[in-house]
């Protein structure tokens, strides 16, 4: 049975008045709301093996300016003050060190020259945000519970209707590519905005449909170019599966675990396509052009939350306990988010899971717990 498409509605932002300036502005000259943050370290601390941190709470904030080490490149601390638990980032593309942040509450800030603006939709319905992009024009697009799905454009949030009329999608992942966007959930959902319009997509492989029924989570979708993929929990048939979409249609691949994120390389070197995943065990898995095969050197007995990276051959993986891995060849090194000991106001390394990463460059990337945010650049 056919679900019908969602018009949409046009809302303003919470206590600002309808004319304002292009998001490319808003991006540039933003309010400061609030900041927690700590001296960092002078570059990224890596090694070849994984290290135990200890359960530490955060009591240090900075009492001081924090001058030590201007103009270097380094970690920093930030928390934003509106409280709200974070679920998922994305980077500006092109504007480095700037993320947009979106979570519980419909709750979206951007985070912009070490400070955070709240850009939150007012008419959600308090719904909780588990999917954020940010498009090469600079529009933010979110997506979450209660159907929600949004996209901010110069100022102005565009809000879907009722998407379906009933029940209710509980989306955990929204992607795009250029002005075409999917957002995907729970019970199979996979919607993708064409022509102003959130459009429901079936989802069939063929000889795979006892797979993708409608109790499977599609907890994950990346876009590049005509290609869509998306991270699927099937259930109880199957440990996890990778859905491609081209133009001859859908093509399942097997996982070894339980997905929780996926990402494409722009450039698409040998497949290019990365999976995230696991609990008790890592799993970071590559796409060779066939299949998915999970790398074996990771040495680390928790999983991961998300991948990201610049190209193929420079990835980043976020997970539990505060775990940050980079590709160095054909091994992994453990990023150390912490102060180097010496340094005025340090910060604990974060032991909280990292539920999101955002990548703009070696010298400039930002991980998100959910309620701090760790971000790496010149300071």
């Amino acid at each position: 049975m056919s679900v019908p498409t969602a018009n949409l509605k046009t809302l303003h932002l919470s206590g600002r008045q309808p004319s304002m300036p292009p998001l490319a502005l808003l991006f540039g000259a933003l309010l400061v709301i609030g900041c927690g943050e700590s001296v960092d370290p002078p570059g990224p601390v890596v090694s070849d093996t994984a290290k135990t941190v200890e359960d530490t709470q955060d009591t240090a904030q900075a009492a001081a300016p924090d001058t030590a080490g201007v103009g270097q490149v380094r970690w920093r601390q930030h928390i934003p003050a509106h409280g709200k638990k974070l679920r998922a980032m994305a980077r500006q593309p092109g504007k480095k060190g700037s993320y947009a942040i979106a979570g519980d509450s419909a709750s979206v800030v951007l985070f912009v020259d070490g400070k955070f603006t709240d850009v939150s939709p007012e008419n959600l319905g308090g719904a909780n945000l588990s999917g954020v992009h940010v498009d090469d024009k600079g529009r933010v697009v979110v997506a979450g519970e209660k159907s929600a799905l949004a996209i901010l454009e110069d100022g102005t949030w565009s809000v879907a209707g009722e998407v379906p009329p009933a029940p209710a999608v509980q989306f955990l992942d929204v992607s795009g590519f250029g002005a075409k966007y999917w957002a995907v959930g729970v019970a199979a959902q996979a919607w993708k905005h064409e022509d102003e319009t959130w459009v429901p997509q079936a989802v069939t492989v063929t000889g795979d449909t006892e797979w993708i029924g409608v109790g499977a989570q599609f907890v994950a979708v990346a876009v590049h170019k005509d290609e869509v993929w998306i991270a699927c929990d099937p259930g109880v048939t199957s440990p996890g599966l990778a859905l491609r979409k081209t133009a001859k249609g859908w093509t399942s691949y097997p996982l070894k675990t339980s997905p929780r994120d996926i990402w494409i390389a722009p450039d698409k070197v040998d497949g290019g396509v990365f999976v995230a995943g696991g609990t008790a065990s890592e799993y970071v898995a590559r796409f060779d052009g066939k299949a998915f095969v999970a790398d074996k050197n990771l040495k680390w007995k928790q999983g991961f939350h998300a991948v990201r990276g610049l190209t193929a051959a420079q990835v980043w993986a976020a997970g539990l306990k505060g775990q940050l891995r980079q590709t160095a060849g054909a091994a992994w090194d453990v990023v150390a988010i912490e102060a180097p000991p010496g340094t005025p106001n340090p910060f604990p390394p974060p032991t909280d899971d990292l539920v999101g990463i955002g990548v703009h460059a070696p010298d400039a990337l930002a991980v998100i717990t959910n309620y701090r945010m760790y971000s790496y650049g010149t300071q």
